[in-house]
């Protein structure tokens, strides 16, 4: 219709090895297969007036998934290497809405928020993330601002969440990264067509939650 859609998409993919995966003292993790991928999603987009919103849900199923960790190396000592770990189900839902004002003293102003719950386990029976999160990946996301543009000056305050996640696989309790938040304030002027002047102010509020965490 005029102002309501609805989409479904299906696809293939593949993922080669980053070119740091193949520099190891020790030939044996030296040969990664790329990752591929079975991917799937069906979502909505409705629009009317000033006000935008969409949802989707998603599935992706990763075969030879990556992974890295410490592995020993001749003569003594570890270091980082990347390995196939299996296969790997990414599944979740996402929204997102914004709000434009278009007169009145509000004019140049929008509102928006976005949100992620998302699921990414392992399902290779015998590995560490089997049926559990694999590490670096949160398990919900969300963020909400304001973003003001009027003739050559703009103007953006965004607080984005990150939630739960772990920095290692099998969701150690040691490795367990909490949920944080960062905002940012950044400034800008159109000086010409070509040129646009900015000024930042990063992690406003000056969070100092622990957002990664090293293996060993």
């Amino acid at each position: 219709s005029d102002d309501w859609s609805v989409f479904a998409q299906y696809a293939q993919g593949f993922l080669i090895p980053p070119l740091k995966a193949f520099y190891v003292p020790d030939p044996k993790y030296n040969n990664l297969k790329p990752q591929t991928s079975q991917n799937y999603q069906v979502g909505t987009v409705y629009n009317v007036n000033n006000f935008t919103f969409d949802a989707d849900l998603y599935y992706v199923h990763a075969i030879d998934a990556f992974q890295s960790g410490n592995v020993p190396i001749p003569g003594g000592g570890v270091q980082k290497a990347y390995f196939n770990s299996g296969n790997i189900d990414y599944k979740g839902v996402e929204a997102e809405g914004t709000y434009a004002f278009t007169d009145g003293p509000l004019d140049g102003l929008a509102v928006f928020a976005n949100g992620s719950i998302n699921s990414a386990k392992g399902v290779t029976q015998g590995l560490s993330d089997y049926h559990k999160q694999i590490k670096q990946a949160p398990e919900w996301t969300a963020a909400f601002g304001l973003i003001y543009n009027m003739n050559d000056i703009s103007v953006s305050l965004v607080d984005k969440f990150v939630g739960q996640q772990w920095g290692d696989s099998g969701q150690p309790a040691a490795y367990r990264i909490p949920t944080y938040s960062v905002a940012n304030l950044v400034l800008g002027y159109q000086v010409f067509r070509w040129a646009k002047i900015q000024l930042g102010i990063y992690n406003l509020f000056d969070n100092r939650s622990v957002t990664d965490i090293s293996v060993n």
